[in-house]
């Protein structure tokens, strides 16, 4: 079945990435489906452009944001912020070791962000670690963007537990 998409936002695209139709489509769905349920997977093969989408995203959000990104890509991200004049602070998900979200955590600063995507979420697959420990009670009460290529790698738990970094204790109802 095709899934029908009908907005009631008006769309503004000066000032984003240069996006083709197919991009812009998953924008607006991307933009509905957040919120709705205050988390959304952006998801496709590489190279078709999840990171633009993802910016446009943010922009079109016009909310501020952090994003949490492997350290290759940081600089990448600050530079989206400063192109297309999005509020987003980055941080390196190498950071993220503590297991525990407290005043030590380097998510600390960025607890007053209202959105938060994560690019690369395939990171958090496993709910048993020491970053997944600490990013998910960060997260509570975000808007949160998980952009990944391979959502699903071991099993169908690597995708289960992605969804629960925004779906915390059965908090959005699916349907």
């Amino acid at each position: 079945s095709k899934m029908k998409f009908r907005s009631n936002v008006l769309w503004d695209w000066s000032g984003m990435p240069k996006l083709y139709q197919f991009q812009k489509i998953a924008v607006m769905q991307a933009y509905e489906i957040l919120n709705r349920y205050d988390g959304v997977f952006i998801c496709d093969v590489v190279g078709l452009g999840k990171t633009f989408i993802g910016a446009a995203l943010l922009k079109q959000l016009g909310k501020r944001a952090v994003v949490i990104c492997p350290p290759r890509i940081k600089s990448m991200w600050e530079e989206f912020g400063e192109t297309f004049k999005v509020d987003i602070k980055t941080i390196s998900l190498g950071v993220l070791n503590k297991g525990v979200f407290d005043e030590n955590s380097q998510l600390w600063t960025y607890r007053d962000r209202e959105v938060a995507l994560i690019d690369e979420s395939h990171y958090f697959r496993n709910s048993d670690t020491k970053r997944y420990y600490e990013i998910q009670p960060f997260l509570i009460g975000k808007k949160v963007i998980l952009i990944t290529a391979t959502p699903q790698n071991t099993s169908i738990w690597n995708i289960y537990n992605q969804i629960r970094l925004f779906n915390q204790e059965g908090s959005n109802d699916y349907q």
